[in-house]
This record gives structure tokens, C-alpha cells and sequence, in this order.
């Protein structure tokens, strides 16, 4: 994640959501500014293994945040 951060140009844009046996966005959809990229880099920093891994509500709320869909609400999958 630190490499993709680093090669984000301005035009660029990114959120981070995490997923354990729920989903949660980090952060809001944002430019790649110098001030963004270092508060995203702080963030993966602080990212560790919690629980399981629940790609679905990850997925599902990636797309969300793309479509300007999503709330800062948690996504509960149970598959």
C-alpha cells in the first residue's frame, strides 16, 4: 500500500477500507495531494490482522465509495 501511495499523482484519487468480519471505510475519497499521501501512509502504518477476512463487504464497499454510494456506516457480510 505504501508503494501505491507513493506513485499516485494528484489527478489521482484514493480511499482506504479495511475488512475483518465487517467492512469499514478509513477515509474519505481523496486527491492525492502531498498532505493526503502523508495521512494515508500514517493510516497503512496503523493497519494490522484483527479477525477474519471478509473480502465480500470489502469489495462491496469499495464499490460503494466509487459509485458515492457509501456512508460511514459498517457493511456486515456473512457468507
Amino acid at each position: 500500500m505504501q508503494f501505491v501511495i507513493r506513485k499516485l499523482s494528484p489527478n489521482d484519487r484514493l480511499s482506504i477500507v479495511t475488512f475483518s468480519d465487517d467492512a469499514q471505510r478509513l477515509c474519505h475519497l481523496r486527491s492525492m495531494t502531498q498532505a493526503s499521501k502523508a495521512h494515508l501512509e500514517d493510516l497503512v502504518d496503523g493497519l494490522g490482522v484483527i479477525n477474519m477476512t471478509n473480502m465480500e463487504a470489502g469489495l462491496k464497499t469499495g464499490h460503494q465509495i466509487l459509485d458515492g454510494r457509501h456512508s460511514n456506516h459498517k457493511v456486515h457480510e456473512h457468507t
